[in-house]
């Protein structure tokens, strides 16, 4: 990772800091119990596990792997910034496949079972990441590398639309009376597409 590589993820986690801390002020204050000290604990230590095995195998083999495919592919991404909204889109349509085969493939699925895994719905058990995705989610990018985006281009990607994906799935009253209808909406589509059984083939 590059040096400012490590302050976008220093940024990233201490805006997850604060909204965890803000969710759980409030609804201590209602009287809810939307937190558990155990349940939390164990989505602070998956997605520990996830950083550190994502990073060595981006280190190790991702990166490698997607620069070799890039050099060899077409080489047509252009050099504006209208570019980076093709990268956007093609990341984002790149992780709903993954995202939707690793609820349809056993070997997927029980990799991706240990995020859906808690009983309760917070900002906290947004960061509850399998910690073995990064080995297998990259072949879902390779389009974007064949066609001349850099390795280090589709995973910066990749980690804005994760962070992204935190509000997207939380869906609480507090996150739809303080970010707004648009969020709201993201929420509910992608709450409800989590409750959906798994259909394993």
């Amino acid at each position: 990772m590059k040096p400012e590589d490590w302050i976008i993820v220093g940024v990233a986690f201490s805006t997850f800091a604060v909204f965890i801390l803000a969710e759980w002020l409030v609804w201590r204050w209602r009287g809810v119990r939307k937190y558990d000290a155990k349940d939390s604990l164990a989505n602070y230590s998956l997605v520990a596990m996830q950083f550190w095995l994502g990073v060595a195998g981006k280190a190790l083999f991702i990166v490698t792997a997607l620069d070799w495919i890039q050099q060899r592919g077409l080489q047509l991404v252009p050099e504006t910034w209208w570019a980076g909204v093709i990268l956007f889109f093609g990341v984002d349509l790149g992780y709903y496949w993954f995202h939707r085969l690793s609820h349809r493939v056993r070997f997927l699925w029980a990799i991706h079972e240990s995020h859906h895994s808690s009983e309760l719905m917070n900002f906290s058990v947004a960061l509850r990441q399998p910690p073995l995705e990064p080995w297998v989610d990259w072949p879902f990018f390779i389009a974007l590398a064949w066609v001349g985006f850099s390795a280090h281009a589709i995973l910066t990607m990749y980690a804005f639309n994760l962070f992204l994906s935190v509000f997207r799935s939380h869906g609480t009253d507090w996150q739809t009376a303080t970010l707004g209808g648009m969020v709201a909406e993201h929420a509910f589509a992608s709450q409800s597409a989590s409750r959906y059984e798994p259909r394993i083939h």
